[in-house]
């Protein structure tokens, strides 16, 4: 579970995956220093890596590949603490190899609270990346010039006891990169919005808690043309015996590739039951409208999850799952998968 980089690691949380441990993959020696004192926090990590792992992203995916060469990596946290709820801070990440390889991101950021009920991040950033010979070679088929763009991501929320509402906008450049984060899309604007309410049970009604909701969302590249907008409503509730239920219906228009599919819909559930404090029951699962991207031609799919969880006293927990899941497309089924799960915890 790697407890090097998991303790304090909220010390380095920016809003943003501008940091993801695992790209540091095969570390030969590491530091870490963190500290708060009064309104400051601070935390610094140093490591040495035997290997690079590298995520290539785009505006509609990404490629990834592992180098057999070294690379050694820093980051650098700030925050202060504006009063009890908010924040401003600075975060920076450089990694570089022998080989002429290198990675800068500098971003700021702020989580003003300017109410109770309302909250307001910001997080602004800058990467200038540079590969070298070797990943340049590779399939991956990099550029031999240092590149550099901008990130973006802004978000507003409202709570109250009885509604909600969001809105969130972020903007990736295509040639930004976070090289020790986990950033697998960028090129692309989006913008959503949404918005809920809640109903509160009292001793005399079956349920908890029921929250019904929406949201827009549309999403482009950096020249402007669609890359795909959605709708989407739920309804989810909590009652008896530690349950839970969740139902959601969108209405999703993608481009990929060049193709553009139209109003893609397909239904997702999730449940949960416990009817003892030994035994609980789960499942979720989405049916209709899907993309077989390897062949970029719609299709209909099938995903189903049942999960059984029993617990024996204190220390002793099985898990039974299984995932049945089938693709069809035009001219008959590409796959169908039974995945059976057996998990036994002490």
């Amino acid at each position: 579970r790697r407890p090097f980089f998991l303790e304090s690691a909220d010390y380095f949380e920016t809003g943003v995956n501008l940091l993801y441990t695992r790209m540091i993959a095969d570390p030969l020696a590491a530091a870490k220093l963190t500290g708060k004192m009064g309104r400051h926090t601070i935390g610094v990590i140093s490591a040495y890596d035997e290997v690079t792992n590298l995520i290539v992203p785009g505006a509609e995916g990404s490629d990834s590949d592992t180098f057999e060469s070294p690379n050694t990596a820093f980051v650098g946290r700030y925050r202060y603490d504006l009063g009890s709820d908010s924040t401003i801070g600075a975060f920076v990440s450089d990694r570089r190899g022998s080989d002429g390889y290198f990675n800068r991101v500098f971003s700021g950021d702020a989580m003003l609270r300017p109410s109770e009920a309302d909250s307001i991040s910001i997080n602004a950033g800058w990467s200038s990346t540079r590969y070298s010979p070797e990943m340049q070679q590779s399939e991956l088929d990099l550029t031999s010039e240092e590149i550099a763009d901008h990130g973006l991501a802004i978000g507003y929320v409202h709570t109250t006891r009885n509604w909600f509402g969001f809105a969130e906008y972020t903007d990736l450049g295509e040639n930004f990169r976070a090289d020790l984060g986990f950033i697998p899309r960028v090129g692309f604007r989006d913008a959503s919005a949404g918005a809920g309410y809640l109903w509160w049970g009292k001793d005399d009604n079956w349920y908890n808690r029921i929250e019904v909701g929406g949201f827009l969302g549309r999403s482009t590249n950096q020249q402007g043309d669609l890359l795909n907008q959605r709708s989407q409503i739920w309804f989810q509730g909590e009652g008896p015996l530690q349950s839970n239920f969740h139902l959601e219906v969108s209405n999703h228009t993608e481009v990929y590739e060049g193709v553009r599919f139209d109003n893609l819909i397909a239904p997702f559930f999730f449940f949960r039951v416990r009817p003892s404090a030994s035994f609980s029951i789960r499942g979720h699962g989405r049916i209709g409208d899907a993309i077989d991207y390897d062949h970029v031609r719609p299709a209909d799919q099938v995903r189903l999850r049942g999960e059984l969880d029993f617990s024996f006293g204190r220390h002793l927990q099985w898990e039974i799952s299984h995932l049945y899941s089938t693709l069809d497309v035009e001219g008959g089924r590409l796959f169908t998968a039974h995945v059976p799960e057996s998990t036994l915890i002490w």
